[in-house]
């Protein structure tokens, strides 16, 4: 996925520098530390492919009294069902799906200025978190965020900023 990703960079016209943030999370950090390396490597010689930088705003969605348990699918379904009801609930103590794309959102509407809206911006995160992030690409209403493709470990999708 990573090489897969760093061909569709390399083959893109005009691509300028590219940026990488991921969440805290061990399995993101590692995930941008390879992508980090594979890009450097596959890098045409003007390329510069700064280290990732670490933010808290792409960590996981808080998912209150059932963090941390198992079996995860069926609270997670739990929790969706409550989701495609009310895009700001906070049963069970979760983070609400508008606190998550609010929080997201915020990192995207601050990297994504005049002066970097050139470089290709890559985000290593969790896929609740991401899915709910791409609503505000796809103007879809948050509540939906289910009815979006399932983002996959290691998956990588092409999101445009319009501005």
């Amino acid at each position: 996925s990573a090489q897969t990703l760093a061909d569709h960079l390399f083959n893109t016209t005009s691509i300028s520098p590219i940026l990488i943030y991921t969440s805290p999370f061990l399995r993101a950090t590692e995930t941008a530390s390879i992508l980090h390396s594979v890009l450097t490597a596959a890098a045409p010689v003007p390329h510069i492919i700064p280290t990732p930088i670490t933010t808290p705003t792409l960590s996981e969605r808080f998912f209150g009294y059932f963090e941390l348990c198992s079996p995860s699918d069926s609270i997670y379904a739990s929790v969706w069902a409550e989701d495609a009801q009310d895009g700001y609930h906070t049963r069970w103590n979760v983070e609400s799906c508008v606190s998550v794309r609010d929080r997201t959102a915020s990192l995207v509407q601050n990297i994504v200025e005049p002066s970097v809206a050139a470089h290709a911006i890559i985000l290593v995160a969790h896929g609740d978190a991401l899915q709910i992030l791409q609503t505000a690409f796809e103007d879809v209403p948050v509540e939906q965020h289910r009815s979006l493709r399932h983002v996959e470990t290691a998956e990588w999708r092409e999101m445009r900023s319009e501005g």
